[in-house]
């Protein structure tokens, strides 16, 4: 959790503006397009952030609240006293306002001088504003002003909506057995009073079960039912017990030359894994013992060791290779990483996993022996379904959960997304994993990448996700203060869990059962080689989840729709429903103990399903020798370039290929067994070594009498917000057009990226990527062999490289990714071949690229290629073709 650890030590704003004027920003409106929701009823809480210099001495904030809003304190987060407030009675646009003119702490000012040189704030360096909405508001919106007040001047005076919601909707009955917790509820004024106070309530008014949640700094919430943690974070592979003298001199590095250590990306060091596992000189049984002992000295009544364990698969250090190399290769040669990487990947990775399995046994048995009774929570990896050639196990982190769950009592792992990701993730997990499941997610982290990534009607799916497949609840990292539209949704779906949880501890019997997508039609339409085949419209089904259980007669179905639009499903379950219909709508999730009156659903359905007939129609179109049409293709429609006899199926949300038919369909360079589909060119945008995928909108076909076109064009919004956070891609418009040429076997990509911001220049750098199949025809288990440069890659000791152009930069270093030079720039060249066939596609990039990357694993390989940096002016564009030639036959 090293990434997500960063974002609560430092307010992942962006770089910080040093400005002549003062200037700051309201947190979470700032990530909310400068809106902000308040339940009647409930607290608001706001954060106030400085972005620059800091005055030398006082620092006022003035405050403009319509007549809705109640302002009820401000304090400093680190304060433990609220700030002075002034206030005067105004009028602002005709309409009756309340200025309120805070001084803002010493403490406060002292803290933001400490910061005056630096690019990013601490997340405490924030004064906490406390609101609530007059009884009756329900409904109303309106305007808040605020203005900064320094030596330096005052700043321009900003703006951010608030609009009022209804109050919560509590339980009837708080859930027995699910629980919500919060990893820190902030204390405004240093008490648990007031604020802290009411939010522990809200908490205490969902379940009755044990709440895991702490005030600011693992302070415990004085009530019993609260489980309090003591957490222990990691730098790398190494525990710490802050505050703590000794871990700060390493992690500063003053001991680098006494004990092994290696670095995070903060330049942070910690002790080596392997030493800290072999432990010479009995130097790390100490540190652990001197740690959990100031722990459980300052904490006595703490029921948890809430320990943050995400090292980085690619954290090594000098030590570890030693060690690697004696026990593991049996030579004292000691080898580099990038020698280990590409010769012994498997071994060195499964070394890290074992190691990584006796540090978190020797943590385990240290926190027993020094601190019996204490329970020791896990904040770490969980199982990567995407990964089933590595065990599933975590890809990211080196810690094999299944292997060490025997040594903690609650998994608490980091799934910080929705969406059916998150629902096919807690549903791998809670297959094979005994302990307790307690995932944590964080649509309050400061950072404007999960703004994005989370919306209330996500988080009540994953919450009833999380009570459907067994999860013993749901953590929020890593603050309480929410956007008021969550507070209700969380209330709703807790309600639900309540009411159904005496069957959710059933038996599942989905197996048995049958949930489907009604609202569609099934229709004929011709495949790739112009044979009839059924496809079904929309597709709803792939994002629909469902699970049933049943438990004395009784049976709880959990539908969940995560389609951007409504859908009808039809339940057989035997016992419960036969045929019977539930309409859910967009993004939406219910758990369901009796069945919905089906008359009017079925009156409902019946006219959708005849629109559908009317509006669903697949057109042709043909000049001379060109075509473009919609062909079936794994039982779904895709838009589809034909010539020749050749068929080219293009994904339009990716505008890349996913299945090129030519000359006939038993030949295809894009299937595999078991029709695992590859792809074609699809593009991929580079944020600083970072590649960003890409949604596309198909535009337009375009024929000639030879050539048939498809036209598909991505365009970078603006991010919302305040200004740090702007959008640096923002008006880049990138357009794939799709060329089939007239024999069917060569395809042209050509990629156009054109600057349509009327002031900013922006910086690009396009990958192209494809993960072509061949090999298919022959049966062979392996993806071909790739021919480029001189360079011959058979298997996964032969690849994941880089080749750079000289004089350019790849745009996507790493420390994992050996460069080289490229000598001969020049196709690549991907071929499989047996004594009576050939089988060959050969990707000629444009001359400008400047860079070929190359991945192998899982028995897969890419060709990636990346364009030179172009800094496109307003009104600027450039053009890159890339040209695919796909050959097959008998030799």
């Amino acid at each position: 959790m090293n990434r997500i650890l960063s974002a609560l030590l430092l307010f992942l704003f962006g770089t910080a503006v040093f400005a002549a004027e003062p200037d700051s920003v309201m947190f979470p409106a700032c990530f909310q397009k400068n809106t902000f929701h308040i339940c009647e009823g409930f607290p608001g809480l706001l954060g106030f952030y400085p972005l620059n210099e800091p005055p030398s001495d006082q620092a006022l904030l003035e405050l403009d609240l319509p007549d809705f809003l109640k302002f009820r304190q401000a304090c400093f987060y680190n304060g433990e006293k609220d700030d002075p407030a002034e206030s005067r009675s105004i009028r602002r646009n005709g309409s009756v306002y309340k200025r309120f003119r805070i001084t803002l702490s010493k403490t406060f000012v002292s803290y933001w001088n400490q910061f005056k040189s630096a690019t990013s704030f601490p997340h405490y360096l924030k004064e906490m504003i406390v609101l609530d909405a007059v009884k009756g508001s329900a409904g109303k919106e309106g305007a808040v002003y605020w203005r900064l007040i320094t030596g330096r001047g005052t700043s321009k005076e900003k703006i951010f909506k608030v609009k009022v919601l209804p109050p919560i909707r509590m339980p009837a009955a708080p859930a027995a057995n699910f629980t919500v917790g919060f990893s820190s509820v902030e204390t405004p004024g240093g008490k648990y009073d007031g604020y802290a106070r009411e939010f522990c309530s809200f908490l205490k008014g969902l379940t009755q079960a044990e709440i895991f949640a702490n005030l600011k700094y693992d302070i415990p919430v004085p009530d019993p039912q609260f489980a309090s943690a003591k957490s222990s974070g990691s730098v790398c592979f190494f525990p710490n017990f802050r505050p703590d003298p000794v871990e700060r001199e390493i992690r500063l590095g003053k001991l680098n030359g006494k004990y092994p250590t290696t670095s995070d990306h903060h330049n942070y060091r910690g002790l080596a894994l392997s030493y800290m596992v072999d432990d010479p000189e009995g130097f790390f049984a100490g540190y652990l013992k001197n740690g959990i002992l100031r722990f459980r000295n300052a904490s006595p009544r703490a029921k948890y060791i809430r320990w943050d364990y995400e090292p980085l698969a690619s954290q090594y250090s000098q030590y570890d290779l030693e060690v690697f190399c004696r026990r593991c290769l049996k030579t004292d040669k000691v080898l580099s990483y990038p020698e280990i990487m590409k010769k012994y990947p498997r071994q060195w990775s499964d070394f890290m996993y074992s190691q990584s399995e006796k540090l978190v046994k020797i943590y385990s048995d240290a926190a027993r022996r020094y601190w019996p009774g204490v329970k020791l929570m896990m904040v770490s990896g969980y199982m990567d379904r995407n990964h089933p050639e590595n065990k599933y196990r975590s890809t990211y982190t080196p810690l094999d959960v299944r292997e060490t769950e025997k040594y903690f009592d609650v998994h608490s792992p980091m799934i910080y997304y929705q969406g059916t990701d998150f629902y096919d993730d807690v549903a791998l997990n809670m297959r094979f994993l005994k302990k307790p499941f307690l995932p944590w997610i964080d649509p309050s982290e400061h950072s404007k990448v999960f703004f994005d990534r989370y919306t209330p009607e996500g988080v009540r799916q994953n919450i009833l996700a999380c009570a459907a497949l067994g999860a013993r609840g749901i953590v929020f990292y890593p603050v309480s203060g929410l956007d008021g539209r969550y507070y209700p949704v969380i209330a709703d779906a807790v309600g639900q869990i309540a009411a159904a949880e005496p069957v959710l501890s059933g038996k599942d019997i989905s197996a048995q059962c049958k949930v489907r997508a009604a609202n569609v039609i099934e229709m004929d339409l011709a495949d790739s080689a112009g044979k009839s085949a059924k496809v079904v419209m929309p597709r709803l089904d792939d994002k629909i989840r469902w699970l049933i259980r049943e438990k004395n007669g009784r049976f709880a179905a959990a539908l969940f729709n995560y389609n951007d639009g409504p859908v009808f499903l039809r339940l057989d379950i035997p016992g419960f429903a036969s045929g019977s219909l539930v309409k859910l709508g967009p993004s939406d999730a219910v758990i369901l103990t009796s069945l919905p009156e089906q008359k009017p659903l079925l009156t409902e359905l019946e006219k959708e399903l005849a629109a559908l007939r009317q509006n669903t129609k697949f057109k042709q179109i043909k000049y001379g020798g060109s075509t473009v049409a919609w062909r079936a293709l794994d039982g779904k429609a895709y838009p589809a370039l034909i010539t020749g006899r050749c068929t080219l199926s293009i994904e339009p949300d990716t505008a890349s290929p996913r299945a090129w038919a030519c000359p006939f369909p038993s030949w295809d360079p894009l299937i595999f067994h078991r029709h695992t589909r590859g792809h074609l060119g699809r593009i991929f945008l580079m944020d600083n070594t970072m590649p960003i995928p890409l949604q596309f909108t198909l535009r337009k076909f375009d024929l000639d009498a030879r050539r048939p076109a498809m036209i598909l064009e991505h365009v970078q919004k603006p991010f919302g917000g305040f200004q740090e956070m702007e959008n640096r891609f923002e008006g880049l418009h990138i357009i794939s057009k799709w060329i089939l040429d007239f024999k069917g076997n060569k395809a042209i990509l050509r990629c156009t990226a054109e600057n349509r911001h009327d002031k900013r220049s922006i910086p690009v750098i396009l990958k192209i990527q494809s993960l072509p199949r061949i090999g298919n025809k022959f049966g062979k288990p392996a993806p071909g062999i790739l021919r480029i440069d001189g360079r011959i890659v058979a298997g996964q000791s032969d690849g994941n490289f880089v080749l750079v152009k000289p004089g350019r930069q790849s745009g996507m270093f790493s420390p994992r990714r050996p460069e080289y030079e490229w000598k001969n720039p020049g196709a690549a060249v991907i071929s499989c071949q047996t004594d009576k066939y050939d089988e060959i596609l050969t990707i000629t990039p444009d001359p400008k690229t400047a860079a070929f990357y190359n991945w192998y694993g899982n028995k897969e390989l890419t060709v990636e290629f990346l364009t030179e940096e172009t800094i496109l002016t307003p009104g600027e564009k450039s053009t890159s073709e890339f040209i695919f030639e796909y050959k097959m036959g008998k030799r």
